[in-house]
């Protein structure tokens, strides 16, 4: 008790690592919270069991190797990967081990009742064979005494009423059969329930069993001849009752027979079941969550069948996005729709690394139009309600652009290792008639457009040049030389504006304007109806351009806006965009941002830019509402954003 500090055993460092069944046991939780998308449990969960390197398990291949599981793909009827997470499968796989289990127990168990009840009816069968011969032998003993020779007559009336009970069975059995329908019926679901009952007429007739299957060719005498039919031919009459008598043990056999054949093909059809999908062996778990989320499908067969676009074509698409000569960088190559996974922002889509903001801006700023439109804060919804907005947004943008002729694309990496720039000849599409049928379309492919490290962002800019028509964006814009992906990587005016409005516009003034001589003129084309997003821009408040009213008075409160070279995004809970006083909320994909940012908007009726000029130090944010409502005071809830 009183031991000193010096005399305590100390524990070896070593002995503190995790087992190996831990660690398993973690990443296991971790790959199911990854594939089901469940981001602020993952950050949670990761946050009370921190990731340590070199100890934790983090990637899936890893997984399969220690369990010493399958990876063979499995997928739904239209080729889609149907993803589940290794838990699942594990869990499954145990289920279905014990129903097999216990099915071939109740069938073991069942045979070993109906040989025991065989056994007892053939002793007492032997009992009564006794006692009849035995009594026969009395009765001529008996005459042998009296010395009256009975006639042959009286012996065989003599024996027949010993042994009337089986004679008169028989007769009774034959009329049976006689009266019984000739047709056969298929194997009925309450197969087994005959077991009982089939084994009581056995113990009390006999050795008369009745069969389940009898042969519609009659015999000399008008009578069903038995036969040995196959497992499809057995069947019970209409009226339920077993048409042939035969032995317990042929009807145990045949019934056990079809219940071996059945059992096989179930044990075939787990297999298949249990088969663990293949994941990309070299993405980490937790670095992207969304790459793993689960693809929903439709139960309805899709009637869509897609097609290749090819060399010829994908070249086209590909200069018309970034020209003869330029490569895409990373930044466009693995960029997809990937949510946060932080509590107050999963809403946000992140963006991995600079250049494809504006795709990313235009996708969000629908995502936030469909979420807005649901009931409940956005903080409340589930993770399916994201993932239904975000196949919302990418069906909106398609229908904007064109509501007869939508084109759906599903991107695929080159397996050029020499070349390893993307080829959008390898990519497939679906021609979709109407909205229902691209959401469908969309629904049914959306984990290629949510994998955060994926093709996303390459999809939806070739879905939307397909569906408008390569010629029909080059006269869109007012040089049919432009392409979609300008210098530094950035993203053109006219991609997204196409995003937006449907059309790849070069400007965001309203209609169009005439430029130019009578003799030479030209006109510029902008937006031609109120949009459904608004567009707000740091350029306009520097005097360079003008943004119209059909983009700058969007019908919803969703702004992007583009500041420095950089498309984020402002947007409202509420509408309403003409009240004194609103909060509007800011979200830039791109800034890692850790709580939502507010801005509490205030209409004093009094011009804050009248002492505005360029060298003027306010944030760019501000700049960019006051372009929208010049009187407003702006209040941010954290540090503003210079």
């Amino acid at each position: 008790q009183n031991m000193s500090s010096s005399s305590v055993p100390t524990i070896p460092s070593n002995s503190l690592k995790p087992s190996l069944s831990h660690k398993l046991a973690h990443s296991l939780i971790r790959e199911y919270l990854a594939t089901h998308a469940q981001r602020h449990v993952l950050a949670l969960f990761d946050k009370e069991n921190p990731i340590v390197q070199g100890e934790s398990i983090t990637k899936r291949s890893e997984i399969y190797q220690i369990l010493q599981l399958s990876t063979k793909v499995h997928q739904d009827a239209d080729g889609n990967t149907i993803r589940e997470s290794i838990l699942e499968k594990l869990v499954l796989e145990r289920l279905k081990r014990l129903k097999r289990k216990k099915r071939r127990d109740d069938k073991n168990d069942r045979t070993e009742g109906e040989a025991e009840d065989a056994k007892k009816h053939k002793k007492k069968h032997k009992k009564k064979s006794s006692r009849r011969k035995d009594k026969v032998d009395e009765t001529v003993e008996e005459n042998k005494e009296t010395a009256v020779e009975p006639s042959r007559e009286e012996r065989r009336k003599k024996v027949s009423s010993l042994s009337g009970r089986s004679s008169n069975r028989r007769t009774t059995d034959a009329q049976d059969l006689e009266r019984a329908p000739t047709t056969r019926t298929p194997l009925s679901s309450n197969t087994t329930d005959w077991t009982g009952s089939l084994q009581k007429d056995y113990n009390k007739n006999g050795s008369q069993q009745t069969s389940m299957y009898v042969d519609d060719s009659p015999n000399s005498a008008g009578l069903p001849v038995p036969s040995v039919a196959s497992s499809s031919q057995r069947g019970f009459t209409p009226s339920g009752a077993p048409t042939r008598q035969s032995s317990s043990r042929q009807f145990a056999s045949s019934d056990d027979s079809w219940g071996m054949k059945k059992s096989r093909q179930s044990t075939h059809d787990d297999e298949e079941d249990l088969l663990l999908e293949d994941v990309d062996d070299g993405g980490l778990m937790m670095e992207d969550v969304d790459s793993t989320r689960r693809n929903v499908v439709s139960k309805r067969p899709s009637t869509l069948k897609p097609k290749q676009i090819g060399s010829t074509v994908g070249q086209k698409i590909r200069h018309l996005i970034i020209g003869e000569t330029k490569m895409f960088d990373r930044s466009w190559l693995e960029q997809g729709f990937a949510f946060a996974t932080r509590p107050d922002t999963l809403y946000g889509i992140v963006q991995n690394e600079g250049g494809s903001c504006g795709v990313i801006a235009a996708v969000q700023a629908h995502v936030l139009k469909e979420l807005l439109s649901a009931k409940g804060s956005l903080q409340s919804l589930s993770e399916r309600d994201y993932r239904e907005a975000l196949i919302d947004a990418l069906t909106s943008i398609l229908y904007n652009i064109d509501n007869s002729k939508m084109v759906v694309c599903v991107g695929k990496r080159s397996t050029d290792h020499a070349n390893p720039d993307l080829c959008f000849g390898n990519f497939t599409y679906y021609e979709c008639s109407s909205r229902e049928q691209t959401r469908d379309c969309i629904s049914r492919n959306i984990a290629s457009y949510s994998n955060g490290r994926g093709l996303g962002v390459l999809q939806i800019m070739a879905s939307a040049i397909l569906t408008r028509g390569l010629e029909n964006i080059q006269k869109d814009m007012d040089m049919s030389c432009n392409t979609m992906i300008v210098e530094y990587g950035y993203c053109s005016q006219e991609l997204v504006n196409l995003l937006l409005v449907g059309r790849a516009t070069s400007n965001v003034f309203d209609g169009m304007k005439m430029i130019g001589t009578r003799g030479d003129k030209t006109y510029l084309k902008g937006i031609q109806t109120k949009s459904e997003i608004g567009f707000l821009t740091l350029m306009e408040s520097y005097k360079y351009l003008e943004v119209g009213s059909n983009y700058k008075e969007a019908k919803n409160n969703v702004w992007v806006i583009f500041s420095e070279s950089h498309y984020s995004i402002l947007f409202g809970k509420e509408n309403n965009r003409d009240a004194k006083r609103l909060t509007l909320y800011y979200w830039d994909g791109l800034a890692n941002q850790e709580e939502e940012i507010a801005l509490t908007i205030t209409r004093t009726g009094v011009d804050q830019t009248k002492d505005l000029n360029a060298d003027s130090f306010v944030p760019p944010l501000n700049r960019c509402i006051w372009t929208l409502w010049p009187d407003a005071t702006i209040d941010w809830s954290c540090d503003p954003l210079y």
